[in-house]
């Protein structure tokens, strides 16, 4: 029992680095998004579909993911194999000699499944306490993938092209992410299994079909699909905006990277204060200074507004990605712990499959227009409304409010 504080630490580190290559499928976008449009001669919205097929076939395996962790499954064997297949979608996407075949590949590198479903569910396993902080650590690997590997990723498109880089991440991916969950993730502590997998307050709250019944799901679904459609398309049409203003790919991928680097804190920041405030006002209080940055960016696009830029990045790096965490404990909090998994999970595969279009819409609006500007500022709108709506919304009451019978059927 001495073992285990450091072991569901042990779980929160592996767990990071996977989170790590996963997020490299969105966050790389930006890097290799110019070359890919140059080499298959592809419109800013066809491109753009790549990573709609993505984060589609990424909802469907969140989805098959949270329904597999209900059914017992070891959270461990589904991190393995779908590590290795994102790993396999690498190397096919550096041996594409087509559009058909690079989007064949692009559905393989769907990672959401882990870190969007299974690594909250197996950190709500192993944490009671500090639940919120040990999920920010996990999924600041998401950001983390974007400070370290982006530099790194800019240099190789640069001086050897884009196949490169995929087929060095495919080949990274293979190597580590199967070997390291095997080792290290397990999907219970000991105590629970010996127990059936569930301790008593995993067994409160509602069911989805009770959660599918109030306005707060609905509401909530809304603000995912909202903030992943501006996140999509930050991540894949910042750099191509900001190269359109003057700047070199190696400049624009340092900027993200410092965006990375400061949601890679906020999200242990958040996590933090999830666990000691109300989450709810850390949600909103993120979603509408994002929509600000956002704002920002709209006003450097449309003059080359330096100061602009200046503080689009601090204020967009600081909260953009602090929905990711404080959206799986904010569901957590409304609904309980039932049937969080699933709940969760259709959030999020629903909200991640809408929202993979605000990156369709900004390359569509590019193509219309010439420029980003005007979909980076209504996906900003949007995304301050429904922080509002969220506003309204209790911090728990949905899930006390109708209290349920004892039951061991949900994790």
């Amino acid at each position: 029992m001495t073992l285990l504080p450091s072991r569901r630490w042990g779980i929160v580190i592996v767990l990071h680095l996977i989170c790590a290559f996963c997020g490299t499928i969105s966050a790389s976008k930006g890097v290799f998004f110019p070359s890919l449009l140059e080499e298959f001669d592809l419109s800013h919205a066809a491109g753009a579909t790549l990573l709609s097929a993505n984060v589609a076939v990424a909802g469907v395996v969140s989805l098959i993911g949270g329904w597999l962790m209900l059914r017992r499954v070891r959270a461990e064997s589904f991190i393995a194999v779908l590590g290795a297949i994102i790993g396999f979608g690498f190397l096919v996407a550096g041996t594409a000699q087509s559009y058909p075949q690079l989007l064949v590949a692009y559905m393989l590198m769907s990672g959401g499944g882990i870190s969007l479903v299974v690594t909250p569910f197996v950190l709500s396993n192993w944490f009671e306490r500090q639940r919120g902080l040990a999920i920010g650590i996990a999924l600041s690997g998401t950001t983390t993938s974007g400070v370290l590997f982006n530099p790194l990723l800019g240099f190789a498109v640069e001086h050897w092209g884009w196949r490169s880089g995929y087929l060095a991440l495919g080949a990274a991916m293979l190597l580590i992410v199967p070997l390291a969950t095997v080792l290290v993730v397990r999907t219970r502590p000991p105590e629970a299994l010996a127990t059936g997998g569930q301790t008593p307050a995993q067994a409160e709250g509602v069911t989805l079909r009770e959660a599918l019944a109030t306005r707060a799901y609905w509401t909530v679904l809304l603000g995912y699909v909202l903030f992943w459609a501006s996140t999509n398309a930050y991540f894949l049409h910042f750099i191509p905006a900001v190269l359109g203003m003057g700047y070199g790919l190696k400049e624009a991928t340092l900027i993200m990277s410092v965006l990375f680097l400061l949601a890679a804190a906020t999200k242990l920041l958040f996590g933090w204060l999830s666990d000691r405030a109300d989450v709810r006002i850390a949600l909103v209080a993120s979603l509408v200074l994002a929509s600000a940055a956002l704002a920002l960016l709209f006003v450097y696009l449309s003059g080359g507004n330096t100061i602009a830029l200046q503080l689009f990045v601090p204020l967009y790096g600081l909260t953009y990605s602090a929905p990711l965490v404080l959206f799986p404990v904010f569901v957590a909090k409304l609904f309980g712990r039932r049937q969080f998994t699933i709940i969760d999970a259709t959030i999020m595969v629903a909200g991640s499959a809408i929202g993979s279009l605000g990156s369709v819409y900004a390359g569509w609006v590019y193509d219309v227009t010439g420029t980003y500007q005007i979909a980076f500022l209504t996906l900003g709108v949007a995304m301050a409304a429904v922080g509002g709506l969220i506003w309204t919304l209790p911090a728990q009451a949905v899930a006390r409010e109708r209290p349920q019978p004892l039951t061991p059927s949900i994790a």
